[in-house]
């Protein structure tokens, strides 16, 4: 995909790991991380949909995987081609968004104790932060699936480190929901 305007400049926002170009509507994910515990059968799946692709194309869809320069990078995504994207906090999803729904888990944007104990009022607050990390689903067979890190030892949810992780968590889902509504 050709990410260049006619002029030739690239003009991309950068929001942490996510870098977005608005004039072409497509974004990419810096560092992303790789599907977290994969199964046999998704492992499986994932051969059998990579090689279909590969037979229906010629080969040509292998091609991009040979190009790329970090493969923690994701390639350009379109817009239009963001499906969902989670909040997981200790390995539970707690803020939810994607095409077709507003971002779900509004105590995100309140206090920071609130997501640490959940969504809702029957679930224990924790006060240990094992992990952090957002999700985001795409509709690309190649990466269907990239986790961005934000939190990865424990840490306690009244540290600095944890607090830096909401606001960044917040910037990356409030342009995430940007992405859904512009697509």
């Amino acid at each position: 995909m050709d990410i260049f305007n006619t002029t030739g400049f690239k003009k991309t926002d950068k929001i942490g790991p996510l870098e977005i170009d608005r004039l072409n509507r497509v974004y990419r994910v810096h560092g992303a991380s790789k599907m977290q515990k994969s199964s046999i059968v998704g492992g499986t799946a994932k051969a059998v949909a990579k090689t279909t692709l590969a037979i229906g194309t010629g080969g040509l869809s292998l091609v991009p995987g040979f190009l790329k320069k970090d493969k923690n990078d994701t390639d350009w995504y379109k817009f239009e081609d963001l499906v969902s994207y989670d909040l997981m906090i200790n390995n539970q999803a707690v803020v939810s968004g994607g095409v077709g729904q507003a971002l779900i888990g509004g105590a995100l944007f309140g206090g920071f104790g609130a997501i640490a104990g959940g969504i809702t009022g029957t679930r224990k607050t924790t006060t240990k932060i094992l992990n952090m990390t957002v999700r985001i689903t795409s509709n690309d067979f190649s990466k269907p699936v990239v986790f961005i890190d934000l939190i990865k030892k424990p840490i306690k949810n009244t540290s600095k480190d944890y607090k830096e992780a909401i606001e960044q968590a917040q910037r990356i889902l409030g342009a995430l929901d940007v992405i859904t509504h512009n697509s």
